[in-house]
């Protein structure tokens, strides 16, 4: 009796060891499965979505030129709902912002540029870092482009500059974007649709 009591206590010793092992081993996988350590939780803004160079990054810097290139080509992008290209574009436009010089800017575009430049940089951000979410870019692209329109109302541009509206975009709040046609062709809200949302607004 006393050797099969002493067997069943040395069993229940084993089963209970092994049964906190396990126990153990569960709630040291469950907390590398849900370690976020290793995961960054500061500003979304701080690694821009920069997958692929375009080549606004090439082309050599005069004035606002990359910048106003990179945005005539994010639109028409979104335009094509092509959000990843038009993400690469935002990135090339982030990047561009740093290689403007203002030495020979009038004292009128150095004091637009300087407030522009930080709101600018923004919506390229948020456009670039949203690359999976269309509707996300879209909703950028309008304070953008006054932004940009703002740029281009104190220096003389090569060419006629069109503000256009779409009342409908942006949830019904409305959407603003540039264009160097007075039509509706690209508009960066809606891609080819019977029918075309938009109104010529400003003529720069």
């Amino acid at each position: 009796i006393y050797k099969i009591t002493l067997i069943i206590l040395l069993s229940f010793s084993l089963i209970q060891c092994k049964t906190q092992k396990e126990q153990k081993k569960a709630e040291t996988t469950e907390n590398e499965d849900h370690d976020h350590s290793s995961h960054s939780h500061g500003d979304e803004n701080e690694h821009p979505y920069m997958a692929s160079i375009t080549e606004a990054d090439t082309m050599k810097a005069n004035g606002f030129n990359v910048l106003y290139f990179s945005y005539f080509k994010l639109r028409d992008a979104l335009s094509l709902d092509n959000n990843n290209r038009a993400a690469d574009y935002a990135g090339s436009m982030y990047r561009a912002v740093n290689t403007i010089d203002t030495t020979g800017f009038s004292k009128e575009t150095k004091q637009a540029w300087q407030a522009r430049k930080g709101l600018i940089m923004k919506s390229a951000i948020n456009i670039a870092n949203s690359a999976d979410n269309l509707e996300i870019q879209r909703s950028q692209v309008s304070q953008l482009s006054l932004n940009l329109m703002d740029l281009m109302k104190t220096s003389k541009q090569k060419s006629l500059v069109y503000l256009l509206h779409c009342a409908s975009s942006n949830n019904k709040k409305g959407g603003n974007w540039l264009s160097l046609e007075n039509n509706l062709n690209k508009n960066p809200f809606q891609s080819n649709s019977l029918e075309p949302c938009g109104f010529l607004i400003k003529t720069i």
